[in-house]
C-alpha cells in the first residue's frame, strides 16, 4: 500500500490546529502594591479541535492551552480550557 496523496494527508490533520499565546500585563498603583509585583508575562501553547463534524456534540471547537506565567517574584503554570457552542 503506497503513501497517501498530499491532499489526503492534510485532510486528516485539518480538524486539529496548534495555538500559541503571549500576554503581558502591567499593574499600577495600589494593585501593584497589593500583588507585590508590577509586571506579569504569559507564554502558552496548545491544541484546538474542530468538533463540528461530530454530532450530537453542541461544541463546535474545543481548546486546551498550557501557559507558563512569570513576573517579579512570581512564576507558575496554568491550564486553560475553552469551548465554542453552536
Amino acid at each position: 500500500m503506497g503513501a497517501l496523496p498530499r491532499s489526503h494527508r492534510l485532510a486528516r490533520l485539518e480538524p486539529v490546529r496548534h495555538v500559541l499565546e503571549f500576554a503581558h500585563t502591567s499593574y499600577f498603583g495600589e494593585d501593584a502594591k497589593v500583588l507585590n509585583f508590577n509586571h506579569l508575562t504569559s507564554l502558552g501553547a496548545g491544541l484546538e479541535l474542530d468538533t463540528s463534524k461530530y454530532h450530537p456534540l453542541w461544541i463546535s471547537r474545543a481548546r486546551a492551552v498550557v501557559r507558563y506565567v512569570f513576573g517579579q517574584n512570581v512564576d507558575g503554570v496554568s491550564l486553560g480550557l475553552a469551548a465554542t457552542f453552536d
